[in-house]
């Protein structure tokens, strides 16, 4: 492991009462004997599910996983259909080859499902059952991994949820990692460690951590009496400090938007790749996976731009998206893609904060804001469905066309964004400054973070309950229907002007009411 400060090396902390919940378990089962299990006793937790990620192949990209577990009866295991999150089909199944098994140490014959991706072991309660395979790592070099998996000779990442076997039946047992380093390099997770493995309450929050090793950097800061790591792979487009100073502005403005935070630690995780490619990222509950897709034409100074926005947009995700979301998708069903018609205002809405909120944080100018919502708009206005494909729609159909509703026309993201602008300056005008959106997010994380599912038809109520305003027949009409979104208009009420053109633009009227300047002032407002 690199030479590198401790303090940067481990991974955070989780609560007291959570840490010590899980070591209790850990003991009871046995753990301090190492990989092997201990006889059962009556009463007794059961032991942990136990994974190994180890030989690392840059040249074949190429890892191997090996998936431990004490029978209770004959074991089957299962691959997730998709990533929570990533709302893309993958070719997950594919990825896995050259797999066996064995019961007590003994070869075992491992009998597949091949219609469930499911494997099923013969064991008697009590074996210990283990299963082998290698993972082709398939992420681009452009995000060094962010929905599956990447391995080259710098570094490794690996996301649970696309590559490890979850043991059917004890998703809510505590699962233990341990990852062999690549190289001489450092070891990440957003998980505790103890005895060099990574521990994990259950499934779901091992299949939310993202696992990176190699030539690992790193960075802590401290801000609302939260702590943050920052971690990057890759060769660097932009400094450590002016990445630092991006992630503290976000650590800063989103909490305080909502008052609280959902998560004891948080990790950032940015992948400076090669070859040209988008910025995009992939959100977790205690992380996020920035990807810059390639060093060219990107600096310190143009960092500040779209790829800082992306900063504010996944860390709000850990509110909404992950904190508060579908209740199509509460809990996760990792063994069928799910349908939710709300994905808008998951996505849609976060991407509308990530631009706002990179404002308010004072990273963005006026200028910077309206500039991007002016190309959103430009968007939505070259969508071919714009006028056929409604919001619900949209977000229904992601998986049949891999874009995002584009397929059908119209994109989750883009209309959903301008949505949430309309709904929001509709709310500021009407109420002459005193409600605004704001106060409809908070009402849905109060309500539904962060354990209950929110229904697809939640949006008229939330405004309603957190607002005083019934604005039910035109959120239909921004979600439901397809027609033209009224964003000129409402952006002429903040006394703005929407220039049509290839690249439509926002600009300041020269001549505003004192009405208007005052709504325009307390959207724009940035704050400490």
């Amino acid at each position: 492991m690199a030479a590198v400060p401790a303090a940067e090396t481990q991974p955070l902390s989780l609560s007291r009462r959570l840490l010590l919940s899980t070591v209790a378990r850990c003991l009871a089962a046995g753990l301090a004997t190492g990989l092997a299990f201990a006889p059962a006793s009556a009463g007794a937790a059961p032991a942990p599910v136990r994974y190994r990620i180890s030989d690392w192949n840059p040249q074949g990209r190429t890892f191997r996983v090996r998936v431990e577990t004490q029978a209770a009866a004959p074991v089957t295991l299962a691959l997730s259909r998709w990533v929570p999150g990533y709302y893309q089909l993958q070719s997950l199944r594919e990825a896995l080859v050259r797999m066996s098994a064995t019961v007590d140490g003994r070869s075992a014959a491992l009998v597949e499902t091949p219609d469930r991706w499911r494997w099923t072991v013969a064991a008697a309660a009590g074996q210990r059952v283990a299963v082998e395979y290698t993972v082709l790592a398939q992420d681009p070099p452009t995000s060094r991994g962010m929905g599956q998996a990447f391995v080259d000779g710098d570094s490794a990442f690996v996301l649970p949820a696309a590559c490890l076997l979850r043991v059917v039946g004890q998703e809510q047992e505590p699962c233990e990692v341990e990852v062999e380093p690549l190289g001489a390099g450092a070891v990440a997770a957003p998980l505790p460690e103890r005895g060099g493995r990574f521990l994990a309450d259950g499934w779901d929050q091992l299949a939310d951590s993202p696992l990176e090793t190699g030539n690992l950097r790193f960075r802590s800061f401290t801000q609302h009496g939260v702590p943050y790591r920052i971690v990057t792979t890759g060769k660097p487009a932009v400094s450590m400090d002016n990445f630092t100073y991006l992630a503290r502005r976000a650590a800063a403005t989103v909490p305080r938007f909502f008052g609280s935070t959902p998560y004891p630690d948080y990790t950032f995780f940015a992948h400076f790749g090669s070859g040209g490619g988008s910025v995009t990222g992939l959100e977790h509950a205690r992380c996020t996976t920035l990807a810059y897709g390639g060093p060219e034409g990107m600096s310190n100074a143009n960092f500040r731009g779209q790829p800082a926005s992306l900063i504010f947009h996944e860390l709000f995700h850990a509110w909404n998206a992950k904190a508060m979301r579908p209740a199509s998708l509460t809990p996760y069903n990792y063994d069928a893609v799910p349908r939710t018609r709300t994905l808008w205002l998951a996505e849609g809405f976060t991407t509308y904060y990530g631009y706002l909120l990179t404002r308010r944080s004072g990273v963005w100018s006026e200028e910077e804001l309206l500039w991007n919502l002016g190309r959103e708009y430009g968007r939505y206005l070259r969508s071919p469905g714009r006028r056929v494909t409604s919001l619900f729609d949209a977000s229904e159909f992601t998986w049949e066309d891999r874009i995002y509703g584009e397929g059908r026309g119209a994109s989750y993201y883009t209309k959903g964004a301008l949505a949430a602008l309309v709904l929001d300056l509709r709310l500021r005008k009407g109420s002459a400054g005193t409600r605004s959106l704001d106060d409809v997010m908070r009402w849905l994380y109060r309500r539904y973070g962060p354990a209950a599912g929110y229904p697809d038809d939640v949006l008229p109520r939330a405004v309603r309950e957190s607002t005083g305003y019934d604005l039910t027949a035109e959120i239909r009409r921004l979600t439901e229907g397809a027609t033209d979104l009224p964003v000129p208009s409402v952006l002429a009420d903040l006394g703005y002007r929407v220039i049509l053109g290839d690249l439509p633009r926002v600009t300041p009227l020269a001549k505003v009411s004192p009405e208007a300047r005052r709504l325009r002032d307390e959207w724009l407002r940035v704050e400490p």
